[in-house]
């Protein structure tokens, strides 16, 4: 019996581990033989670490940060996988110290947390590094000029936290239907499109004049994530409206 291809694992080489903000990397993969399968905008993979002697050490679940159209800025499509990874524990710890030339496996795609094609509006609320599925939907929106209005809350205790602000910004001013709303709950902004609290009712209510347009995804700790829809479920969205892809 041949076995899914999602479950084969595939041999990759890292290209480029880099620091893209405070406590997270950025890992640049490309096949040694097969990609992985086509994937849509916010699947994940399994990446699987080694040992010395090519047995599989651990493994762990990532958001692919690309758009499938695109594959991420200058990165040719159809092959290199983009992952951004937290350091928080010994999986994350280990992996932060891959080296260009060393080799993982990945595993997937994986997951039904991807871009809605048929809504008028999507607001997203990316808590933390729960932003990389949201990237690769707004990357794969602005590439492919989807008709939808997005809405975009980019949550983190501090501005250093922000992983991909600087290419948010940059797609925001060239994506015609992309606001980007910043959120630093641990710094002192005022005015613009930047809020120096947590999102709550208030906040809300000033840029969603209706709540029953779209749908709302969101990604991030349990905490973020259960209060947002605690807020929407009591401004009348449906619930079947809202959809979520933990992260820690």
């Amino acid at each position: 019996m041949i076995p899914p291809p999602q479950t084969v694992q595939r041999r990759y080489r890292v290209i480029e581990n880099r620091p893209i903000a405070d406590g997270i990397f950025r890992l640049l993969l490309e096949p040694v033989e097969d990609p992985i399968p086509p994937f849509q905008a916010g699947q994940w993979v399994g990446l699987h670490l080694l040992n010395p002697d090519g047995s599989v050490w651990a493994k762990s679940a990532y958001s692919i940060a690309n758009a499938p159209t695109t594959y991420g800025p200058d990165l040719p499509a159809g092959r290199q996988v983009e992952l951004a990874i937290k350091v928080e524990g010994d999986f994350t710890t280990r992996a932060s110290t891959l080296k260009t030339g060393d080799t993982v496996f990945l595993t997937g795609p994986w997951g039904v947390f991807t871009l809605p094609k048929n809504e008028p509006r999507l607001v997203m609320f990316a808590g933390g590094i729960g932003v990389t599925p949201l990237l690769s939907m707004v990357r794969e929106a602005c590439a492919t000029d989807l008709r939808s209005d997005i809405l975009f809350f980019h949550s983190n205790q501090t501005c250093r936290d922000a992983a991909y602000a600087d290419e948010l910004r940059s797609l925001a001013a060239r994506c015609p239907r992309l606001r980007l709303i910043e959120v630093c709950t641990r710094e002192t902004h005022v005015g613009g499109e930047k809020e120096s609290k947590r999102i709550d009712v208030e906040m809300l209510d000033r840029y969603i004049k209706d709540y029953t347009v779209g749908a709302y995804l969101m990604c991030g700790p349990r905490e973020f994530m259960d209060g947002l829809k605690r807020m929407l479920q009591d401004k009348g969205v449906d619930p079947k409206k809202i959809r979520k892809e933990l992260f820690s």
